[in-house]
């Protein structure tokens, strides 16, 4: 009996000596099998960036004013650097120009990076028309070109011109008087003046004057007066004869499209032909002559 107890203990620690040792093995070979931890990936730099701003990039205006634009310069990079600035525009007769901190410039310092950002410099981009140059209304446009190291980039700034209508009259020597005999034609040159941006056409004319005056334009219409021109008009004034009294005199010109008008007042200073005068003198003469014999033939009754 003691035999069998012995051999049954001999087995059991047999058993749990087989058991453990395939715990071993197993965790061993676990332990064998798991990879190898990846070690993490080293940071890389961000590339620099560059970018160009504007609030406005279009502004209209009438004809013969420039044009003033706002450019933000955004750049993020790891160093400073120098960015080239240029301007071009293919509208003929404009001019360009860049400007930094009031003064013209074609570069400024940028960069680098700053802790909440883009390292920034606003400049100033004028699109002007040349001396005396009116253009004619539409789009004119303006590039604005900026490079650092290997980025360039662009933005493109429009000034519109709108049409503008302007019109004046005056006289050829400037003075708003003149003289007029009755019963003849007179005349009296105004000048029309176009100071807009565009043509003006089918311009008529009328005029205020005294009753029985006549007043004739020479042309009576003007088809067209370019922007910037000017062109003389030959007023005809015939006060009535026989019925004018010698003095001033208001007359009223006017001239006038479906676009615009204008006006002037011009004093007329009446003079009565001279046979006129002489007519006179001539009756005043001979009534007193009438009354000088009337009187000798009573005065010998």
């Amino acid at each position: 009996m003691a035999k069998s107890r012995f051999i049954y203990l001999l087995l059991c620690l047999t058993l749990i000596s087989s058991l453990a040792g395939s715990f071993i093995a197993t965790q061993t070979t676990a332990l064998a099998q798991s990879p190898t931890p990846t070690p993490a990936p080293t940071p890389t730099a961000t590339p620099p960036l560059l970018a160009l701003e504007t609030d406005i990039p279009s502004y209209s205006d009438d004809s013969g004013i420039g044009f003033n634009f706002d450019v933000t310069i955004k750049y993020s990079g790891p160093d400073r650097q120098t960015a080239s600035i240029s301007a071009s525009t293919a509208a003929p007769g404009w001019i360009a120009n860049v400007s930094y901190a009031g003064k013209q410039a074609n570069s400024v310092d940028i960069g680098p990076v700053q802790q909440f950002g883009p390292d920034t410099k606003s400049v100033q981009l004028s699109l002007t028309p040349g001396p005396n140059q009116h253009p004619d209304p539409g789009n004119y446009v303006v590039t604005l070109k900026v490079t650092v190291g290997t980025l360039t980039k662009t933005i493109d700034l429009t000034g519109v011109i709108k049409a503008k209508y302007s019109f004046s009259m005056t006289s050829d020597t400037g003075r708003l008087s003149t003289t007029a005999t009755a019963g003849q034609d007179n005349h009296y040159t105004i000048v029309l003046n176009n100071s807009g941006s565009v043509p003006l056409t089918n311009i008529s004319f009328s005029s205020d004057k005294p009753d029985n005056w006549i007043i004739k334009f020479n042309p009576d219409k003007v088809d067209s007066i370019g922007a910037s021109k000017t062109q003389q008009v030959d007023v005809v004034i015939t006060p009535p004869s026989g019925k004018t009294i010698a003095g001033d005199y208001m007359v009223t010109l006017r001239a006038n499209n479906d676009k615009v008008s204008s006006f002037m007042d011009v004093r007329v200073t009446a003079l009565t032909p001279s046979i006129w005068g002489w007519v006179g003198i001539i009756i005043v003469v001979i009534v007193v002559a009438g009354l000088g014999v009337l009187f000798l033939k009573l005065g010998r009754r």
